[in-house]
């Protein structure tokens, strides 16, 4: 008898020998190749100016919100690792280039100008994300072929969906959904270990020796880092901890459900035990890793319920173990027994089934080798010249267009604090002001915010007004905290379906327009506004119609309440109830530097009040409030006139 071919190349090296007249033959040049690994170097950095923009923001994002999304920063050397595992496989036969990923590179490079460039609705991180991750895609493709995408595919697409942070608009659903299951998952687990507790919205109250103890359940507390980060995890291990036990196993399922077709439609196939056996492991494995992936949600989701119980149980003890520093070391703390939570389930999962027969193919370890094909310097000549050719009227474009992709943070004129604490007849004290603490100022976005209650000195009947305003810049697709949501998450109910954009009649008879400039073809609105010592100072008003998005809310526990809250946003100039609205104004393609601020109204009394009566008061107070509000935002004539002279 004579040697099986494939038996008498398991001790030979693993090179192949090209074919009579191919178009792709191989070049054998064992080592380290610093042609090569130059070349590549190049399209590395030409890859990195290309999406630079993208790039930048993601990393300045990773870094300032750590706790968040710092594991986006350790996505890449677990997909390194994942080409690791597979590098014997991978590295088993020549680089062969695969013209197709050209196509997906030119694709991804299209989708991220559009989201760059085209329509603001188009405009968004992500987008471009999933631009950069196509144009990856295609350049593994491109260089490494078909062959070596069969383990080069689940890398590469970990690395672009889990490597880039998740836009809050995206999460913003998810994450009030996981506040409202962790506040109460930790009521009735601090009502089970024995604490009286309150819940109203996302506040829990422990009433613990005669003393009431809020515990705000924050969105910091919702679990949503710890959900992402266990998504990720649990795809890594269940990628790595559940190996198919046999070299080809979508072949095996090809055959296998092939056989059983033909014997569903009358024909003689016989499926051979060994088949069966390695089909049905083949699928208990899919199985087992997707009930890895699935279990992370759960996971996470208990894990944190037991980390909102522990701050409430520690609150007992201090109430400053509930916020700052702390408050993140406890959740640290959580990750640790959640870890070998879930290392738990992934041996359960592994233990259920076990094969007495292990039909993992044993492979020798070897040397790697990095060889490519003959065309490899064309694909590279290629490639460069498209990504230069792109990256060059990529940036061509946005200048013709005047289309500025990184928007420059707005410094506020003066601090926010030094708006008056009387303005017109309503009149505030410094012990009316209420700061709030780290966990609050990390849910509201900025630390640049002010809260003060006011009271109408000339008419005590009245309801006093708290002014809310928070001023962002500076921040990657922000959404601004409304009462639509707050309110409601701190317990109390919407008493109308959907809020109302009621127009504010304010007397302008003191104000005149700015005629040398104009915004939108609409002239500015100027105001003088009194100062100490009998100075005065002209502010610039934003443009637009002042309207006030007004929601009436209902409080369970006292039904003789009246709530009623409005806020509305000044974005670059410009004025809008809208909070989608706020992303339209403020980051406009044209304008190099971006800021929005949110000014918000609160009236809380339990007189009765009617939305006109609001309406009302609100309007007596804005009318003299809104230029002391406009003179400590940004100019926004300067703030262009300086963008114009350095851009000259």
């Amino acid at each position: 008898m004579f040697p099986s071919p494939l038996a008498h190349d398991k001790h030979m090296s693993t090179s192949t020998a090209p074919m009579p007249g191919s178009s792709n033959t191989t070049q054998e040049r064992p080592g380290f190749n610093p042609v090569m690994a130059g070349a590549f170097l190049a399209v590395l950095a030409i890859f990195i100016w290309l999406f630079w923009s993208f790039l930048n923001r993601q990393f300045r994002w990773a870094l300032q919100e750590q706790a968040d999304w710092g594991h986006t920063l350790v996505i890449p050397f677990i997909a390194g690792w994942f080409v690791y595992l597979n590098r014997q496989k991978i590295f088993a036969e020549p680089f062969r280039t695969a013209w197709t990923g050209l196509l997906l590179i030119i694709a991804g490079m299209g989708i991220y100008s559009i989201s760059g460039l085209g329509p603001m609705m188009l405009r968004h991180h992500n987008i471009m994300g999933f631009g950069v991750g196509v144009t990856l895609f295609g350049l593994v493709l491109f260089f490494c072929g078909w062959r070596a995408m069969r383990w080069l595919w689940f890398p590469t697409l970990y690395l672009i969906v889990f490597g880039q942070t998740v836009s809050d608009v995206f999460l913003e659903v998810i994450t009030y959904r996981l506040q409202d299951i962790a506040a109460v998952g930790s009521y009735y687990g601090l009502s089970l270990i024995g604490f009286d507790v309150e819940r109203s919205g996302n506040t829990l109250q422990i009433f613990h020796q005669g003393e009431m103890i809020p515990v705000n359940i924050a969105e910091a507390c919702s679990g949503m880092r710890m959900l992402v980060a266990f998504l990720a995890l649990g795809v890594a291990m269940a990628y790595a901890g559940f190996s198919y036990r046999t070299q080809y196993p979508f072949l095996t399922l090809r055959v296998f459900f092939r056989r059983m077709f033909a014997r569903v439609v009358g024909r003689r196939q016989s499926i051979g035990a060994s088949t069966r056996r390695r089909a049905m492991l083949v699928i208990w494995v899919m199985i087992q890793r997707s009930l890895l992936v699935l279990l992370a949600i759960p996971t996470a989701v208990f894990v944190n319920i037991l980390r909102v119980m522990t701050l409430g149980v520690l609150s007992t003890r201090d109430t400053d173990f509930a916020a700052g520093d702390f408050h993140t070391m406890v959740g640290l703390l959580w990750l640790i027994p959640a870890f070998f939570v879930y290392l738990g389930i992934m041996w359960v999962l592994n233990s259920i089934i076990t094969d007495e027969e292990d039909g993992e193919v044993a492979v020798v370890e070897e040397r790697c080798e990095i060889r490519f094909g003959s065309r490899t310097r064309l694909a590279f000549v290629v490639s460069v010249i498209v990504l230069v050719v792109g990256g060059a009227a990529f940036q061509l474009a946005a200048q013709a267009l005047g289309v500025h992709l990184e928007k420059e943070p707005v410094a506020p004129r003066y601090s926010l604090d030094s708006i008056p604490y009387t303005v017109g007849s309503w009149s505030a004290s410094r012990l009316s002001e209420q700061r709030m603490d780290e966990s609050g100022v990390e849910e509201l976005g900025t630390e640049l915010y002010l809260t003060r209650r006011y009271d109408n000195v000339d008419d005590s009947t009245l309801p006093s007004l708290q002014l809310h305003i928070a001023y962002y810049t500076g921040h990657i697709d922000t959404i601004p905290h409304v009462p639509d949501r707050c309110l409601v998450a701190g317990g109390l109910t919407q008493e109308q379906p959907e809020p109302l954009n009621c127009l504010l009649e304010i007397n302008e008879e003191e104000w005149f327009l700015d005629e040398e400039n104009m915004l939108d073809g609409e002239p500015y609105r100027m105001a003088t506004v009194k100062r100490p010592q009998g100075k005065a100072e002209q502010a610039r008003l934003p443009v637009g119609d002042f309207k006030l998005r007004t929601t009436e809310f209902g409080d369970p526990t006292n039904p003789n309440l009246s709530v009623f809250a409005g806020y509305f946003f000044i974005a670059n100039g410009r004025v809008t109830p809208d909070p989608w609205g706020v992303k339209l104004l403020a980051f406009k393609p044209e304008d190099k530097k971006a800021y929005f601020c949110k000014v918000q109204i609160l009236a809380v009394t339990n007189e009765p009040l009617s939305l006109e009566e609001f309406i009302e008061v609100a309007t007596s107070f804005l009318e003299p409030m809104i230029p002391e509000i406009a003179r400590v935002l940004p100019d926004w004539v300067e703030v262009s006139a300086e963008s114009e002279k350095d851009s000259a």
